[in-house]
């Protein structure tokens, strides 16, 4: 590989590069993406988010006419979603196509995330290079392949990476437009500027960044003045009503409070703490390979008049500053992912210059090759959290499933939940949650815990009010809550209940038996009759409940017709 200068028109050589490097990515990347089910929390809510979508566009005109309907319908029988109070809907459409090619599955949502990887390497690579030399692309976009933080993320079928993706673009986009203002490139920066909260949304950060830029470069004569103005409203009245919109509709302001803000005084908004946690955690999930020459490259571009490394510096203090100011000290290091971007950025450039000191080509060549392929394969070696599917356990009874109500108790339901629609199909089984109908939380115990029984007979009494046809509990009982401990104890009358099969589920991979789960499954001795009207789901994340009406439901009983059952008074 031969060393050039930045330049605007991409050679042969650069084509192969790209090419060699978005194949170790699918690699990389895409390592046991078939193994396996949801391997974080958050993503079977982001895979029934496009779930909902595929249902929906599938659904014909008469959904059409009424989404909201549609919706709560669907989260009627499978109570798993997340869009817009939440989570904003950017990934969910792109995923509901990968789900329209691919099937509705694990996989197909982990390769819509591994596509959205292979983009980001392109788009990294061609913003690199106009930024600095073949190396200096290379090296950038080998880090960020390699960066575990960034693997690690990658991996599960998350919001981070088809963000990161939408906002390297941007930079690129950017990069054109300036090279040639015309309104369509415009128009397209202010449409990936608009595109990337929606994908994510702490990705507003890079709105201010534009900002700064598009100011700079007036001042200097190189915007013209209606572009400045035109491209203030749109891209501030889209992103403007859906954050108004979400925040205050919604529910996200509940989520926001409870994530960012609870219980944190005026004391902690002053607190170093944010910021020592996150920089303490830099050596982990980026490494001291990626650190050592990202060091160098930050002082080298200081001193380069070359608005692509300010733009770079401005992405990173800009972000910190936001992550610093919302976040918790120690939370989850994804918060930090967008941050990886400037580090690969510049550990290209530190790595590139320290590599220009050796005067012979071929073994500056040899040895630039052999770094970057030993970062591919530290990333490589990323190791990955393997979960099981409850596909098998879903698989086993979906003849006794179809048309009927179930209960699911367990830390994982909402990988229960995508199973049952990916194998029985849409709206073909009632799923009841109880970590909704015991008890209710936000994530876990410790955020805004409410308990809805008692004790062992109002667990019952529940239970008979609702006529379950079919209970899956996990056995473990994660948090040792003692609204767990009543239900495992009520299942376990033989008077009552019969244990028809146990299961447990592992991971047919190196290391996957960390997150062994057992499900026994019961059901009723006697027939049951569903007495209960209605069910308000609380939903903690966004302060709100979510009404079911069993009236509405496609429901069978051994004994009594589900539109007559409903109406029975409970």
């Amino acid at each position: 590989m031969t060393d050039r200068e930045p330049g605007h028109v991409l050679g042969r050589a650069d084509f192969v590069v790209c090419l060699l490097l978005t194949l170790a990515a699918a690699i990389v990347f895409g390592r046991d993406i078939t193994v396996g089910g949801f391997r974080f929390p958050d993503t079977s809510v982001h895979g029934m988010d496009g779930v909902l979508i595929h249902d929906f566009v599938s659904a014909g005109p008469e959904a059409w006419s009424n989404p909201k309907d549609f919706a709560l319908q669907q989260y009627a029988h499978y109570p798993s979603l997340g869009m817009v109070g939440v989570y904003p809907p950017g990934f969910a459409l792109v995923e509901s196509v990968f789900f329209a090619v691919f099937g509705i599955s694990v996989f197909s949502a982990r390769l819509c995330t591994l596509t959205f990887g292979l983009v980001a390497v392109v788009g990294c690579y061609l913003f690199a290079r106009r930024a600095g030399s073949r190396w200096v692309a290379a090296f950038a976009t080998g880090a960020l392949i390699a960066i575990p933080g960034i693997v690690f993320w990658s991996r599960q079928a998350m919001l981070e990476m088809p963000t990161l993706a939408v906002l390297i673009w941007l930079l690129y986009v950017v990069d054109c437009y300036f090279r040639r203002p015309t309104w369509p490139r415009l128009l397209l920066v202010c449409g990936l500027a608009v595109a990337a909260p929606l994908f994510k949304q702490n990705a507003i950060f890079i709105v201010p960044v534009l900002g700064l830029l598009a100011t700079v470069k007036l001042w200097q004569g190189r915007m013209p003045r209606a572009h400045f103005l035109a491209a203030l409203p749109i891209i501030g009245l889209p992103l403007g009503a859906y954050y108004m919109w979400a925040l205050f509709v919604e529910g996200s302001a509940n989520h926001a409070k409870l994530v960012l803000t609870e219980g944190r005084s005026f004391a902690d908004w002053l607190s170093l703490s944010p910021l020592l946690s996150q920089l303490e955690m830099l050596p982990r999930w980026v490494g001291w390979p990626v650190l050592a020459p990202a060091a160098l490259g930050l002082l080298i571009s200081l001193g380069r008049r070359d608005w692509r490394w300010g733009m770079v510096l401005a992405w990173f203090a800009v972000f910190l500053v936001m992550t610093i100011a919302l976040q918790h000290s120690g939370l989850e290091a994804r918060y930090f992912y967008f941050g990886y971007l400037p580090l690969a950025m510049w550990a290209g450039l530190g790595a590139a210059t320290v590599l220009g000191l050796i005067r012979l080509p071929r073994v500056r060549g040899v040895i630039g090759v052999v770094l970057i392929v030993t970062a591919l394969l530290l990333g490589y070696r990323t190791p990955i959290e393997y979960r099981p599917d409850h596909g098998q356990v879903v698989c086993t009874y979906a003849d006794q499933m179809g048309h009927r109500l179930v209960l699911f108790e367990g830390r994982q339901d909402g990988g229960f939940i995508f199973a049952t629609r990916r194998l029985l199909g849409p709206r073909q089984c009632v799923v009841v949650r109880g970590s909704k109908l015991f008890y209710s939380c936000f994530a876990a115990p410790r955020y805004d815990f409410k308990s809805h029984v008692a004790s062992r007979e109002d667990v019952a009494q529940t239970i008979e009010e609702f006529g379950f046809d079919l209970f899956f509990v996990e056995r473990q009982n994660m948090f040792g809550l003692k609204e767990v401990a009543y239900l495992h104890e009520e299942l376990a009358d033989p008077q009552r209940y019969e244990r028809i099969g146990t299961h447990t589920l592992t991971v047919p991979a190196a290391g996957g038996d960390g997150h062994a789960i057992t499900v026994d499954v019961f059901r009723p001795r006697f027939a049951t009759q569903h007495r209960v009207r209605q069910l308000d789901i609380p939903v903690a994340m966004i302060g709100r409940s979510v009404r079911v009406d069993f009236d509405t439901l496609t429901l069978e009983s051994d004994e009594t017709p589900a539109g007559e059952a409903a109406r029975l008074d409970p």
